[in-house]
């Protein structure tokens, strides 16, 4: 397998060799490989789509035709196109290939919608190491703030058949990362009504 650094190009070969070798015989340094590849290809898709949708609307317009012929979500493509267009009028020759394996497609999009320069912060937050979307919003957040900003707390719903509803669980440790005050006068509101 190539070193990432020296890859010029996407190979989505690799989504299919992956399924058909015995991965329990591979080293775990030899999986991470193998899952920033996959993750490339699938960040590379995702460009691409967005590159293929501008050309269609440039040509023909609106591109509804063009998400349902593919079996794309309307919505989905815009975005993909929002993202495209985005880093290409800023540097019409941007791909996200030069970060092979480092950014996720979602910081990528994150980044489009954040900013008028998006390869300047994109190339900013990972020279901060801020290459996953919680540590790329957290630093974009601290950079419009200038206040430090903590993780996201872990709030899970778990579903109960017994109640047939919806019940939260919160890690005690995130409890102090969470404003209560608007949840504390809604759920007061919604109790007292339940009298």
């Amino acid at each position: 397998m190539k070193n990432p650094q020296d890859l010029v190009t996407i190979q989505p070969e690799l989504l299919s060799m992956v399924d058909r070798i015995k991965l329990d015989e591979l080293d775990f340094n030899a999986l991470v490989e193998l899952g920033k590849g996959v993750m490339e290809v699938k960040t590379y898709s995702n460009w691409i789509l967005g590159k293929l949708g501008d050309a269609v609307s440039s040509k023909y317009g609106d591109i509804d035709a063009y998400a349902k012929a593919i079996n794309q979500n309307r919505g989905v493509l815009d975005q993909y196109i929002y993202a495209y267009r985005k880093y290409t009028n800023e540097d019409k020759d941007f791909s996200p290939d030069k970060y092979y394996g480092r950014v996720p497609w979602g910081l990528i999009q994150m980044v489009a919608s954040k900013s008028n320069t998006p390869g300047k912060l994109l190339n900013e937050l990972v020279d901060q190491g801020a290459t996953t979307i919680p540590s790329g919003y957290r630093a974009i957040k601290e950079k419009e703030s200038g206040q430090k900003v903590p993780r996201k707390p872990k709030i899970n719903f778990k579903w109960d058949d017994k109640s047939t509803k919806w019940k939260i669980q919160l890690r005690p440790e995130d409890l102090d990362l969470i404003d209560w005050r608007d949840i504390k006068e809604q759920l007061l509101t919604y109790l007292g009504a339940m009298d």
